[in-house]
């Protein structure tokens, strides 16, 4: 027998049974740890003991008690760590036609299989779980003369992230064998080792080495990606102590432990910490805790309160048939209100002044007299509205009533007189949202409807012959329609 066929032959005796021992080391480790858990659980287990013989009497009814309220809970999360798997492709091993190399190319085969399935991580793939392959891989050529991007292609196409190609030669008493390790992950020529010599421990040991640092480089390349996400969104997200932003967030990061917590105002913080290896993938899904928020929540459900809103306008009147006074009423508008449900109830304060100008006819001519009063009406009022219709919360049409009182104030050149009157007002309401932010809602209210005023006093004056006014106190009531327009300014509840 020549001495290559012996070495040969010796080697793949001996890798056999170091794969048989190897397989029965683990058989009998995985026995018994089997083992090591079932007596763990036997002596977790009660102990029973025999029964004694018990007299039943008839229960007694359980008074009536209220059922117990959840107590609150710390921040709830869901962590999910993956790790990254590096797939490599080890195409089929090229070897002359002697039957010296084709049996070393076998061996060499199991040994890149074994090696790289020990690995962390790492996952060969061979000819036979991706038979396509080898002819796809063909297709592209010469693969040291594609560039980077073409290279990176190649990992997108085929889902390997590297190719281990190997060739066998036998040459006399030595073996030639050269290997090309491919990094499709980074697009490039990772290493390519060309060993010529006798068949010892010696190759073995090289290709291992190469082995280990490619399938290394291409794990390390898989940063860690972080990304959290938590109820409610907007918190704050520390890492090791330093503010990264707010969640829904994603980063990559640089292996290692880390310290995450997530804060908001109003919540309790979500605290914890985590060793990261390259290539992991942290899935943090946190519910805060409010302990405001959980004791209305526990509660049975009742009034509650969804925002609270501010409005600030201008408010027009047409007041035909006033011929002693005028025709036009002009109101600042502040409105104060709370909305539960599909209702909006509040309080509404208007101002307006006018001043109104009459000639009056004199013994010196018509239209040489001036009758001249300044009138002052201060409106509280009662708010009630009802949403109609409402889109997307980006607008909505409400039916609205303000119910109330007004009070008006005359003067005129010689007295002054005041009176309180029931007001009114029935119209409909369109909203639509400018903008929001967070809470905050920024919106455009436009009003349409009917106005009643109540009743203002005024002074009604005639000129004698000889130039004496009198005057006659009068009050006059105060309908028409009317028009607004006003910025809404809501404050959502963040609690509910």
């Amino acid at each position: 027998m020549p001495r290559s066929a012996f070495l040969i032959t010796t080697t793949l005796v001996t890798l056999l049974a170091l794969t048989a021992s190897a397989r029965a080391e683990e058989s009998t480790d995985q026995l018994l740890q089997q083992l090591i858990r079932a007596v763990k659980a036997k002596n977790a287990a009660p102990t029973t003991k025999p029964a004694r013989p018990t007299i039943t009497k008839p229960a007694r009814p359980a008074p009536l008690q209220r059922p117990p309220t959840p107590k609150p809970t710390n921040a709830k999360a869901t962590v999910r760590v993956s790790r990254a798997r590096v797939f490599l492709f080890l195409a089929p091993v090229a070897t002359s036609d002697d039957k010296a190399s084709r049996d070393l190319g076998a061996v060499l085969a199991r040994l890149v299989e074994a090696r790289l399935n020990k690995l962390e991580s790492v996952k060969p793939k061979t000819p036979t779980q991706l038979p396509g392959l080898p002819k796809l891989l063909a297709s592209y050529g010469d693969l040291g003369k594609l560039d980077r991007v073409s290279l990176i292609a190649i990992k997108n196409h085929t889902g390997v992230d590297g190719l281990i190609r190997l060739r066998v030669a036998q040459k006399g008493t030595l073996f030639e064998v050269e290997a090309r390790y491919w990094d499709f992950r980074n697009g490039r020529l990772f290493r390519k080792r060309h060993v010529i010599g006798d068949l010892d421990a010696t190759l073995f040991a090289v290709l291992q080495r190469d082995l280990v640092a490619f399938a290394t480089r291409i794990r390390r390349s898989y940063r860690v990606t972080l990304r959290v996400r938590s109820t409610p969104n907007g918190c704050s997200v520390l890492l090791n102590g330093r503010k990264i932003g707010k969640t829904p967030l994603v980063r990559e990061l640089r292996a290692g432990r880390y310290h995450v917590e997530l804060k908001k105002r109003g919540y309790r913080p979500y605290r914890r910490s985590f060793n990261l290896v390259d290539g992991d993938t942290l899935n943090v899904q946190a519910a805060l805790y409010n302990p405001v928020a959980a004791r209305f929540l526990n509660a049975k459900p009742g009034f509650r309160i969804d925002a609270r809103e501010l409005n600030l306008g201008y408010r027009y009147v047409y007041l035909p048939g006033l011929d002693d006074l005028s025709d036009h009423a002009h109101f600042f508008n502040a409105e104060v209100l709370l909305r539960v449900g599909r209702f909006d109830f509040g309080a509404r304060f208007a101002a307006s002044g006018l001043s109104t100008q009459k000639t009056l006819d004199t013994f010196v001519g018509p239209d040489e007299g001036l009758n001249t009063q300044d009138h002052l009406l201060i409106q509280p009022q009662a708010l009630l509205k009802y949403t109609l219709l409402e889109k997307f919360s980006f607008a909505s049409l409400r039916l609205c009533t303000a119910q109330g009182f007004t009070y008006a104030r005359t003067e005129g050149s010689d007295r002054a007189d005041s009176a309180w009157s029931y007001a009114a007002d029935v119209y409909v309401e369109l909203i639509t949202r400018i903008g929001r932010s967070g809470n905050f809602s920024f919106e455009l209210q436009l009003d349409l409807g009917l106005a009643y005023l109540g009743r203002v006093p005024y002074t009604e004056r005639r000129f004698s012959l000889f130039g004496e006014a009198a005057g006659e106190q009068k009050k006059r009531h105060m309908l028409g329609p009317m028009a607004a327009l006003a910025l809404r300014f809501s404050f959502f509840n963040d609690i509910f």
